[in-house]
């Protein structure tokens, strides 16, 4: 098949230090709160590009934009997840103080919640709440260890049988050849990553979980209820690893409902 080359989503003009690190599509002064959404493995930015509509006007969506995908594909992936949230820190640190909120799916999760518990430990300003998808625990080891050692065809399938990957990425050799360092990178962030343990944060926070999600059981979500002193609540929804795409109404639903008015 006839595939595209590199697409490059608009870097924002005129943006403010640091905010290369991010997309915001519907970026409005109207927004009472900021939501940092963090994407999942190898994903961009666009994975939240139905959030904008979906919430309330009070809300703005702004899609974290990661090393190596959307208009940072010439720049390195990182693949631990330590320093990566360290860099992340700096960023959030030097932004206008303003509320925010923190979602992340899968990988994204993982890596919004090591930022939080930094950002704690300096005693600088906290997300409202903390919206973790789709991700286990970090004291419980991955469900499945060493996935970015696969072969890429190993990984292409295991991919495919996830579906959380377009079909025209996949069948792509040029596009596939732009996203498996990508992937690669952030799984191992996300495998490798050396849990400590802490202290709990004083940030309320919201587990969402798919009923067949094999990679986060619905079953062990609830033991994320020890990483915060403030309220915690878990929502499942139908669907597997992905079920932020396939139940992507009643998830940002759940997340403007927490947020409250």
């Amino acid at each position: 098949m006839r595939c595209s080359g590199r697409h490059r989503a608009g870097r924002i003009r005129g943006a403010e230090p640091g905010m290369s690190w991010f997309y915001r599509p519907l970026a409005t002064r109207s927004a009472e709160l900021c939501l940092f959404c963090f994407p999942y493995a190898g994903a961009g930015p666009n994975i939240f590009r139905g959030w904008p509509r979906l919430l309330p006007a009070s809300i703005e969506a702004c899609g974290v934009v990661l090393p190596g995908r959307a208009f940072r594909l010439d720049e390195r992936p990182r693949d631990r997840l330590g320093p990566l949230a360290d860099e992340l820190v700096s960023v959030f640190r030097g932004l206008p103080a303003a509320p925010f909120a923190f979602f992340g799916h899968s990988f994204g999760g993982l890596l919004c919640f090591e930022i939080a518990r930094r950002l704690h430990r300096l005693g600088a300003p906290l997300p409202r709440r903390l919206f973790v998808s789709a991700c286990p625990p970090p004291h419980l080891p991955p469900a499945e260890p060493d996935v970015h050692r696969l072969p890429d065809r190993a990984l292409k399938e295991r991919l495919q049988r996830l579906g959380g990957t377009p079909m025209p990425v996949l069948e792509c050799p040029e596009l596939i050849d732009l996203f498996m360092p990508v992937l690669r990178a952030d799984l191992k962030a996300f495998e490798t990553h050396d849990h400590e343990p802490g202290p709990a944060l004083p940030v309320p926070m919201t587990i969402l979980g798919g009923a067949g999600d094999r990679l986060a059981r619905a079953e062990v979500l609830e033991e994320w209820g020890r990483y915060t002193r403030e309220s915690f609540d878990v929502r499942v929804f139908p669907g597997g690893h992905f079920f932020l795409h396939s139940d992507e109404e009643a998830v940002v639903a759940t997340v403007a409902d927490a947020l409250g008015p």
